[in-house]
């Protein structure tokens, strides 16, 4: 049963994130996992439910990634770059009209992704407040700000009808955005290693 689940849940996300809400029916999914949809409505009662679970299923698994990150990581601002480029990786795989359908037809479970990116204003603080005690930050007494500040700004701006309005890049945009936000947060020592770090990884 856990096998199907994840069978169910691993190829349903692969045609929600590649081809968008209207090419997910169960009836495809049961050809392709080769599941019976009366043995899938057994495990997910109803699409809805099933899509829900997809979705807390892949922001779990990059909560999963993040805390790898900020574990490995003795310096804070490769914990910085390496979060940013997994949000450009991630970026780089959804279609944002995919997102916009998910926004408008599934407005319940969008709230998951608010609740999810909201949730991250702790992560944001660990990482500025050891970049402070490193000595890597313009002001100490205003980390906390900046953390909700970031993930703010994180909140209101990426959201896909935005980018789909303004025509714009994910990717671009999260790097630039990251830039920006680097080059008010972190001080001349901060931004040369930030900077020697991107050279390594170029």
């Amino acid at each position: 049963m856990k096998k199907q689940k994840q069978d169910i849940i691993d190829q349903s996300l692969k045609i929600i994130f590649n081809e968008g809400l209207r090419s997910f029916t169960v009836d495809r999914l049961s050809s392709i996992v080769r599941i019976s949809k009366k043995t899938i409505y057994s495990i997910f009662a109803t699409k809805e439910i099933l899509i829900d679970k997809i979705i807390q299923y892949k922001l779990l698994s990059i909560d999963k990634e993040i805390e790898t990150i900020l574990n490995k990581n003795k310096c804070p601002i490769k914990s910085f770059y390496e979060i940013n480029q997994l949000h450009i990786k991630i970026s780089s795989d959804v279609d944002i009209d995919k997102l916009v359908e998910l926004k408008i037809k599934y407005p319940k479970i969008w709230s998951r992704v608010e609740d999810n990116r909201k949730n991250k204003v702790d992560m944001m603080n660990q990482i500025f407040s050891k970049a402070a005690k490193m000595g890597y930050v313009r002001n100490k007494s205003t980390i906390d700000s900046v953390s909700h500040l970031y993930m703010n700004i994180v909140n209101r701006t990426f959201q896909p009808d935005f980018f789909y309005q303004e025509d714009l890049s994910l990717k671009d945009t999260i790097d630039l955005f990251a830039d920006i936000m680097a080059k008010g947060i972190f001080n001349n020592k901060g931004i040369d290693i930030l900077e020697s770090i991107k050279e390594e990884n170029n």
